[in-house]
Parts: C-alpha cells; sequence; structure tokens
C-alpha cells in the first residue's frame, strides 16, 4: 500500500515541475527576441525557474489558474511589490538581485500593451522601481569597493603574476620531463596572462589544422600551425554568438605564450598523447588525458595556478588585475582604456563599474 501512495506522490511532484518547466518554456518563448544575448536569456530562464516556484507556493492556486502567463498577479504591482522586497525565498533580495528582477517583470508586462491603461500603470510602477535601484547601484558602482574575497588582489599586477610562472616553469624543464600537469598549468597561464579570457579553455580544440566555419560554427580552438606559429579562435563565449553572426575573435599568439605551448604539446607527445588532432585542450585530472571540462571544474582548477604563492584567484580576478594595471600604467588614457576593453571583449561601462576596484 505504502508503495502505492509512494508512486501516487511521485507523480504528483514530476506534475508540479512539468507545469513550472511548461509555464517557463511558454513564457521564455513570449520574452525572447532575436536581439537578446544567449546570457541574457540563461539569466531569466534561471530567475523566472526561481520566480516561479516562489510564487506558486505564495499565490497557491491562483498561480496555477494562470498557465500561460500570471498576467493579473504582475498587473497588481502593489502586492507583487510588496512579496518581492520582502523575504520571497526566506532571505531579503539585494539591490542587484532585485534589479534582475525587475528587469525581468518589464520584459513579461511588456507584451501586454494591449491592456491599455492597467499596462500603463502596471509598466510604470515597474520601471520607477527598477530606476530607483538602478541608480541606487550606480552611486555606489562610482567607487566600486572590493568584496572581502578581492582585498587580496591589492598590490598584484600582471608582472607579478607573470613571474609566478617559473613555478609551473621550472616543474615542466628538462628533456625527459613527462609532466603533463604541469606543462598544461604553464601554457593554461600564459595564454590567460596574454589574453585574459573567461573561461573559453574549457571547451577548447587543439588542431593542427584550421577548422572551418561552415563545419565548425560554435567551435574555439587553437591552431597549431606550426612551431612558430598558434592562432586562437573565439567563435563563441558570453558575448559572441554565430547565431547573431558575431565575428569571431581570431588572435595570435607569440612569444613566451607560443613557447609554453609548444613545451605542453612537446610533453604530451612524449606520453603518446595528442599524436592524433584536433584534440581537447585541457589535461583531465582524473582521466589522465586531454578532455574536455565543464566551466566549474575549469574554475576550480584555474584557482591553484597561483596557489603556490597563496594567491588562488579565479579568471574574472584575473581580468580584473589587468584592467587595473591598464588603467594605473596609463593614467586613465582613452585609447589605453578602449584597446583593454576590447582585450577583455566587454562594453566601458562594465568595465568602469565592475572591473575597477577601489582600495582607498
Amino acid at each position: 500500500m505504502s508503495e502505492i501512495i509512494d508512486e501516487i506522490e511521485m507523480t504528483e511532484i514530476e506534475q508540479e515541475v512539468r507545469s513550472i518547466e511548461d509555464l517557463l518554456a511558454t513564457t521564455l518563448k513570449i520574452i525572447k527576441t532575436d536581439t537578446m544575448k544567449d546570457s541574457t536569456l540563461k539569466t531569466y530562464s534561471r530567475l523566472l525557474r526561481k520566480l516561479y516556484s516562489a510564487m506558486k507556493d505564495h499565490y497557491a492556486e491562483n498561480f496555477l489558474f494562470h498557465k500561460e502567463c500570471p498576467k493579473e498577479i504582475l498587473f497588481n504591482p502593489k502586492d507583487f511589490m510588496s512579496w518581492l522586497e520582502d523575504k520571497p525565498y526566506g532571505v531579503k533580495l539585494s539591490e542587484r538581485s532585485l534589479k534582475n528582477y525587475l528587469s525581468l517583470i518589464l520584459s513579461l508586462v511588456r507584451n501586454y500593451k494591449q491592456d491599455g491603461e492597467e499596462f500603463e500603470l502596471a509598466y510604470d510602477i515597474y520601471f520607477q522601481h527598477f530606476n530607483t535601484i538602478k541608480n541606487s547601484l550606480n552611486a555606489e558602482q562610482e567607487k566600486q569597493q572590493p568584496k572581502e574575497k578581492e582585498i587580496s588582489l591589492k598590490g598584484v599586477s600582471m608582472d607579478t603574476l607573470k613571474s609566478y610562472m617559473n613555478h609551473w616553469e621550472k616543474k615542466c624543464k628538462g628533456q625527459d620531463n613527462m609532466d603533463c600537469y604541469s606543462a598544461y598549468m604553464y601554457a593554461l597561464g600564459h595564454i590567460h596572462l596574454d589574453q585574459v579570457l573567461r573561461n573559453e579553455l574549457a571547451d577548447m580544440i587543439m588542431s593542427d589544422e584550421y577548422l572551418p566555419a561552415v563545419d565548425n560554427p560554435k567551435t574555439n580552438f587553437i591552431w597549431n600551425k606550426g612551431r612558430n606559429a598558434k592562432l586562437l579562435v573565439i567563435r563563441q563565449n558570453k558575448v559572441r554568438n554565430p547565431d547573431r553572426k558575431d565575428p569571431p575573435k581570431e588572435v595570435w599568439l607569440k612569444g613566451k605564450v607560443n613557447t609554453a605551448i609548444n613545451k605542453y604539446i612537446q610533453i604530451l607527445h612524449r606520453n603518446d598523447i595528442f599524436l592524433d588532432s584536433p584534440k581537447p585542450f585541457c589535461w583531465g585530472l582524473k582521466e589522465l588525458k586531454c578532455v574536455k571540462q565543464t566551466s566549474s571544474n575549469y574554475s576550480q582548477n584555474f584557482r591553484k595556478l597561483f596557489a603556490p604563492y597563496c594567491l588562488p584567484i579565479s579568471t574574472t580576478d584575473l581580468r580584473k588585475i589587468y584592467a587595473m594595471d591598464v588603467r594605473e600604467k596609463h593614467g586613465g588614457n582613452l585609447i589605453k582604456e578602449k584597446e583593454a576593453c576590447e582585450k577583455l571583449d566587454h562594453s566601458k561601462d562594465t568595465h568602469d563599474k565592475h572591473y575597477i576596484l577601489d582600495f582607498t
């Protein structure tokens, strides 16, 4: 008997999950536009899933009644904002989280313009809340205070980090060296120090041939054209999407970066690895072979890069160090700042608000 009850309860749970997922899929179709970035859609999807689950608990039957979209709930902005600003998930939302939710809600409400005055009233109230929070955040970001975990970045320069690569260079020296992991970290470090990437290397491919975009539209790879020539090609990342016809980023890797990659390939060859091409760039810690990694696993491993010097920094930390380095060296020169933004693949607004930390 208990098994039957368990089965019934599980069925109800599955149906509940499906109803939320169906609603989520329907809503994303409503708000999706051709100009919307994939990263924005992913963020909205994550926020919607959390929001709908919390709304379902709070509004109960009223929420489930509105299968297409909980329009009547959103069209009561005073009550909805009171709930959202309270503790919808058991804790009070930060201003930044509230701003993200309001951006999502504005996208939802915007689809009901045909409702006339009712739409305008709801939209205006949400927009006022959005602007109030946005202005508050902008005022704070004029001087971006470092978070507790970022305090250790004070005084760290790109030159200092480059000198720390000696640790990995020594570990993979020698004509008979077989240490794939140290060679991998040596190459990974020099690529990041040169190109200040996000986590694009996680699923990066190394290839002896150039991979045409026609057959590999979303493939990021390093073309090993020869001992003295390596081309980094990024076709898809947080800001580049081939579906939107965004151009790829192609950069020749020279000097120490090229040398480090050569050392990595050489040691892989000694271990009878990378004899065929193309092959994943990342060295798998458990698999003991070249494997694609998830962004999360890649981040965990990257933090080990400068850990011997008690600096478990992330790729984002490194990008901030680079941004602050450029500003300090060139005194905020607009040309140099623009070049830094292009290298970091983000806007000047993002650069100023999120990458320049104020340690005073």
